[in-house]
């Protein structure tokens, strides 16, 4: 799979999450420096948060620039502080998070530890069946909040990933969320969403008293959702958009002086792993899930060939997935 985009919007590539970009084509010559761009996606988001019902990739990343969580990863899958300055581990059953002073959210109001209790005891306390975030969070016994800008969690038990766990809760506004009705999300992201067309684009733009020192330099980002690979490449041509997802049997001209082709490989973890939800898990909703069973989690990891992966993995050529 390839993806375009306009010499220049590299940078912004990384901040703006959608993309994991497996391919390049850039256009030449550069018309200068943007403040906008405009990107292709395949299929419309499911909705915005806290409001989802569901969960897949462009959901979750398109929410990523409007949301911020305690903790993140960085590039290389290390946790590291986001709306926490620092933790620590008084014992093994209590995660003391301190929290960064001076952070607002889209609206003005101020963000603080009531926010993140208010967050984390919401999921909790939802027992929807679309509530797909209560299990990350079901060794959470209690939310404390220690003082305006410390909060305490403590667990059922000895839980040491519950910050990988906590970089899929995004922060919203306990206020916002109990005065405002219109289901417009606003989080302490760096961009605000602005518009959105159902099955047609999504307009964000720029935070500009966002907590982080390196801001973004774009100042608007549009997701037009364009359905298909050519007619995504034909955007693209057409010059609709600036970054798209493509594949070479759309893509004309390919020797043209307005495009190059370039490869851009990125470091990728690839894993297996299983659902062990009893009910309301991937097989479906009041399903009894199999893998639920430690038997069946055994029987399939014994006929798993470990060796026979790890040797075609480490002996695959890069370029063939492209």
């Amino acid at each position: 799979m390839r993806y375009h985009m306009k010499t220049g919007f590299i940078g912004i590539v990384c901040f703006l999450l959608l993309f994991e970009l497996s391919g390049c084509i850039t256009n030449t010559p550069s018309d200068g420096e943007k403040d906008s761009i405009s990107i292709a996606i395949s299929q419309d988001i499911i909705g915005f948060y806290p409001w989802v019902k569901s969960y897949e990739i462009y959901t979750v990343l398109v929410n990523r620039n409007i949301y911020n969580s305690l903790v993140e990863f960085d590039e290389i899958f290390r946790i590291k502080p986001s709306l926490t300055k620092s933790w620590n581990n008084p014992d093994d059953y209590t995660w003391k998070f301190f929290l960064r002073e001076n952070v607002t959210f889209q609206n003005g109001y101020s963000f603080t530890s009531e926010d993140v209790k208010y967050t984390i005891d919401s999921i909790r306390e939802n027992e929807s069946d679309d509530n797909q975030l209560q299990e990350l969070l079901k060794l959470i016994e209690e939310v404390k909040i220690i003082d305006i800008y410390t909060i305490e969690i403590k667990t059922t038990k000895p839980c040491p990933i519950l910050l990988n766990l906590l970089t899929d809760i995004f922060i919203v506004s306990k206020q916002y969320q109990e005065e405002d009705q219109r289901q417009h999300p606003v989080g302490t992201g760096a961009y605000r969403l602005i518009n959105y067309s159902k099955n047609q684009y999504i307009e964000l733009q720029r935070y500009d008293n966002y907590w982080k020192k390196d801001r973004p330099e774009i100042k608007h980002a549009t997701f037009k959702i364009i359905r298909g690979e050519e007619n995504n490449t034909k955007a693209l041509q057409n010059r609709q958009v600036d970054i798209a997802e493509i594949t070479h049997r759309y893509l004309e001209n390919n020797d043209s002086g307005d495009f190059s082709i370039r490869t851009i490989d990125n470091p990728s973890v690839v894993y297996l792993s299983f659902d062990f939800r009893k009910t309301n898990n991937i097989t479906g909703y009041h399903e009894k899930n199999p893998f639920a069973d430690l038997r069946v989690r055994q029987a399939i990891y014994q006929a798993i060939n470990i060796f026979e992966l790890l040797k075609n993995s480490s002996n695959r050529d890069p370029a063939s997935q492209f």
